[in-house]
């Protein structure tokens, strides 16, 4: 195969697993309650797992403003959709990686495409912004962030370790 044919084949795939990522999506808001923050629910899925994420909504009521716990079967099929959509979100970055090492490799001049949300973005390191392919003309800047560290020059490269006594230690630490 060619470059353009393997670039095509690729577009394909994201195209598909985009669609996939919106079904799911969709699946999300329909088994979660109405006042469930999803962008929270999806942040703890990705940070922790399903399981972390789907556990307040069985025992948090007023946090999400139940009346009732989710109930174990529908709090299965949750977790089980939410891992479907974190298994999607790591497909897309895997195709938009492949996609882009072909399209860069070609051209190195093409700032590298990434994917947020299944939405397909260009990051401008320069100008410190963040555009979305589908809207290219609203551009986000980042805000640079200092952290109390970086603010008193105590930042360093390196392993920072867990000095708290009461949490056990691995490989002899």
């Amino acid at each position: 195969m060619n470059d353009d044919e393997d670039i095509n084949n690729l577009q394909l795939q994201i195209d598909r697993a985009r669609q996939n990522y919106a079904n799911a999506v969709n699946l999300v808001r329909q088994s979660t309650p109405p006042r469930t923050d999803r962008a929270m629910l999806t942040e703890a899925t990705e940070e922790f797992s399903p399981e972390f994420a789907v556990a307040p909504l069985q025992e948090s009521l007023a946090r999400f403003g139940l009346k009732e716990r989710m109930s174990d079967a529908a709090a299965k099929r949750l977790t089980v959709t939410l891992t479907n959509l974190m298994e999607l979100t790591e497909t897309l970055d895997k195709l938009y990686f492949e996609r882009e090492d072909i399209l860069c490799k070609a051209d190195p001049t093409r700032h590298r495409h990434y994917c947020i949300d299944s939405r397909e973005c260009v990051i401008d390191p320069v100008a410190n912004t963040v555009a979305f392919t589908d809207s290219p003309s609203r551009a986000y800047k980042f805000l640079p962030v200092i952290t109390k560290d970086v603010a008193r020059n105590k930042y360093e490269n390196g392993p920072t370790y867990d000095r708290d006594p009461s949490r056990p230690r691995s490989r002899g630490r």
